[in-house]
């Protein structure tokens, strides 16, 4: 499987936008989670519709993702609260959070009246957690699919 140089660009792209939006918190989180889920959306697709490689690919992305996800969700009820999770990527996140927004709230518009920071920020970096660990997913999965080949089984 080749990377396009198109590819690679979109994808710091989308780094710049994550790193953005962990700095500036929302509404740029949230634009940055909404890049995140399209892109789980096409990884859907490329797997529904697409040939050996790119098909391989998008399962290793969907299944390490997916984990990941799953993960975070029954860990514990704090992995997406201001403090308490027990995951260390959410220990870490909440940590360099809370320096951040240092108990502040902030007025979303329509989401909520006073969500906390850090509270809107977790999603952002727990799919950006998972898409990391969804492409070392689809990278071992086109290793382990080229190695089946010339194995002869």
């Amino acid at each position: 499987m080749q990377i396009s140089i198109r590819s690679v660009l979109s994808h710091v792209a989308l780094f710049a936008l994550c790193i953005a939006g962990l700095v500036s918190g929302p509404p740029i989180t949230w634009a940055g989670v909404a890049a995140i889920a399209i892109l789980f959306i096409v990884y859907a697709i490329n797997f529904a519709v697409t040939g050996h490689e790119t098909r391989t690919f998008a399962i290793g992305v969907l299944i390490s993702a997916g984990a990941y996800l799953a993960l975070t969700m029954y860990a514990s009820e704090n992995e997406y609260a201001a403090r308490g999770g027990r995951l260390p990527t959410t220990v870490l996140a909440q940590s360099m959070l809370q320096t951040r927004y240092s108990g502040k709230s902030m007025a979303i518009g329509a989401f909520s009246d006073a969500l906390d920071g850090v509270r809107d920020t977790l999603p952002l970096v727990h799919l950006s957690v998972a898409l990391l660990l969804g492409y070392a997913g689809g990278f071992y999965a086109i290793w382990v699919s080229r190695r089946h080949r010339t194995d002869g089984g």
